[in-house]
């Protein structure tokens, strides 16, 4: 799953692999931990089921989760969707897409408040060469 600090010292996990031990394969589903009382809260679910997800925290407050891969464990189909977490509302919502598919890679806020998104795999099965930005 992919998972990151929230203002408030929560955490948001978006997504990841689930099911039974013979059937695992990504998830839609989204949580928030509040680590002061130890407890899990559902929040919004990703539109499409996401493993290998990357997410970081915006400086707004809000979360951005990015990428990922549907399909099974066993055979992931890197994707480009993305969306954002608004943990006033505890909705998620699907943003415009990345121009290349990342299953994994590196997510960064960088000082002005853009995102970096780079490497990863893409929907060819390979590794992704390209780098793109994304502005909230």
């Amino acid at each position: 799953f992919a998972m990151t600090l929230l203002n408030d010292g929560s955490v948001l996990l978006a997504g990841g692999g689930g099911g039974d031990i013979f059937n695992i394969g990504p998830i839609k589903q989204c949580e928030v931990f509040n680590p002061a009382s130890s407890s899990f809260s559902s929040v919004g679910n990703l539109t499409t089921s996401s493993a290998f997800a990357s997410c970081v925290s915006l400086k707004d407050g809000r979360a951005l989760v990015v990428g990922g891969a549907t399909g099974s464990i066993d055979d992931p189909l890197p994707i480009s969707d993305c969306w954002v977490f608004e943990p006033s509302s505890g909705s998620m919502t699907s943003v415009s897409s990345l121009s290349v598919e990342h299953a994994g890679g590196a997510v960064f806020l960088m000082e002005d408040g853009t995102v970096y998104v780079g490497g990863g795999e893409s929907g060819a099965g390979i590794s992704v060469d390209a780098s793109e930005s994304w502005s909230p």
